[in-house]
């Protein structure tokens, strides 16, 4: 199985079976991530437009806007909402990596270390400041996934293969990169 992605100038989309359509208002891109050996997720939506980002899976659900420099997560079951500014965002990670540090204190050592192994694979902890070095190789050319054409590539972290990729040009799929600017944003909020 290969994730589809979509590539524009410094972002990517990655999704394992997409639809793109684009209504009159935006573009709404239907996702669906499916791993090999896992049955496929629930479907997510994004619904882009020139100055909002829209995501949707299930009943919950995150809204940007460009410029508002906030992030609005909301949940139709439990009928609630809440803002979030990227501040606060970084001040409840940090909060969840203190809890975490005082939770592991109290762990027995063997425990603790393969929490500390987990964590570093994805990112977090002690061990996650040597930086990951990330490369690709491509492996074919002209492959087809769904309706679009896409060159294959191998992604590699640390050396090790971590995912098969096919990437397509943004015009291929019939996007255009001011599709992505509100996407651009949102990137740069949560990153």
């Amino acid at each position: 199985m290969y994730r589809f992605v979509v590539a524009a100038s410094g972002l990517s989309l990655l999704t394992l079976a997409c639809m793109i359509s684009t209504a009159t208002a935006g573009v709404v891109i239907t996702a669906v991530d499916s791993r090999e050996g896992k049955p496929p997720g629930q479907p997510s939506k994004i619904y882009l437009e020139p100055n909002q980002v829209r995501i949707e899976n299930g009943s919950r659900g995150a809204i940007y806007h460009d410029g508002a420099s906030t992030i609005t997560t909301y949940s139709d079951q439990d009928k609630t909402y809440m803002e979030i500014s990227p501040q606060a965002m970084s001040a409840m990670r940090n909060h969840a990596m203190e809890m975490m540090k005082q939770q592991m204190a109290n762990m027995p050592q063997e425990q603790r270390q393969k929490i500390e192994q987990m964590m570093a694979k994805n990112g977090m902890g002690p061990e996650a400041a040597k930086p990951t070095v990330v490369t690709f190789r491509k492996t074919a050319a002209g492959q087809k996934v769904g309706q679009w054409r896409c060159d294959q590539y191998e992604e590699q972290q640390d050396g090790k293969k971590v995912a098969d990729l096919c990437i397509a040009r943004l015009s291929d799929v019939g996007l255009k990169e001011e599709d992505l600017h509100a996407f651009k944003g949102l990137s740069h909020v949560i990153a």
